[in-house]
């Protein structure tokens, strides 16, 4: 995505093209769009990636 400058999507599209039976899981979809919005840099001081830290923090403590 980074070198290519690609959407989640397309990144999504490549590898299932490359291998039809890849499943991505949900997580990892988020990720990747996550790695988009931080304009492929995503920094522990930036606001998005900072609540999305949160989230997976309280989602792990239940």
């Amino acid at each position: 995505m980074c070198s290519k400058r690609i959407s989640p999507t397309a990144a999504m599209t490549a590898v299932r093209q490359a291998r039809e039976q890849v499943w991505i899981n949900p997580g990892f979809q988020e990720q990747l769009v996550l790695f988009e919005v931080c304009q492929y840099n995503p920094h522990p001081n930036e606001g998005v990636y900072k609540k999305w830290r949160q989230k997976i923090a309280q989602h792990i403590q239940g």
